[in-house]
């Protein structure tokens, strides 16, 4: 019954994101201002040879769409997610966001490392979900677009402090995404160094679907 009320609530919410509009200024960035006015959101757009193209918010490092043709070269976004600040920024279910420091779920909301036990915010029930209250998908990364020998990439960086959602060290931590220029394949690398020992397990939490919802 969980999981099919989840699936209901992914489902309901793709219907209202499928309505929104969406930003296609290939190779561009682009500012949208939050609800609220109290912060700017970098929307950066890669794309390739084919036509393929992938939006990256600065907001969570967070997949925004993935344009890709069909067998027939229609193209459409597969992504469920939105341009809307309001609709991924206060999401419950992180529409396309890097996760971290861990992902999934701590059981009783604690690890030990090195003799020691650390306390993580619980955020779900007992446990401690996908990096806590803020986490990387929920923070600002500082991002960049380039193009290197595979094709366009954007790259975000980001400084999870010590302490922060109770995780220890100061991290570095960095995701590109690079669309490969003359094949329709995107590629997701993260890389982290920490000033203590810290355990980590990130995912890139975008949702696909290849119909109408």
């Amino acid at each position: 019954l969980v999981l099919k009320a989840l699936l209901q609530r992914i489902k309901t919410m793709g219907q209202a994101c499928r309505g929104a509009s969406r930003m296609r200024i290939p190779g561009s960035v682009k500012y949208v201002h939050s609800e609220d006015r109290k912060q700017t959101l970098k929307f950066f757009t890669i794309k390739n040879n084919d036509g393929m193209e992938v939006q990256i918010c600065d907001y969570g490092a967070a997949i925004i769409a993935i344009t890709v043709p069909d067998q027939y070269g229609n193209f459409d976004d597969v992504a469920l997610s939105s341009d809307v600040p309001a609709e991924f920024m206060d999401n419950d279910v992180y529409f396309g966001a890097l996760v971290g420091r861990l992902c999934a779920r701590t059981g009783g909301a604690s690890f030990k490392l090195n003799g020691d036990t650390f306390k993580l915010p619980k955020n779900n029930g007992g446990s401690h979900l996908h990096g806590g209250k803020k986490g990387f998908s929920k923070a600002r990364w500082k991002g960049t677009t380039g193009l290197d020998t595979r094709g366009q990439y954007c790259e975000l960086k980001l400084l999870s402090k010590n302490g922060e959602d109770g995780y220890p060290g100061d991290m570095k931590v960095t995701v590109r995404y690079t669309l490969l220029s003359n094949e329709n394949k995107l590629i997701v690398e993260t890389k982290a160094t920490s000033t203590l020992d810290c355990p980590i397990n990130t995912t890139q939490h975008c949702y696909l679907y290849f119909t109408e919802p």
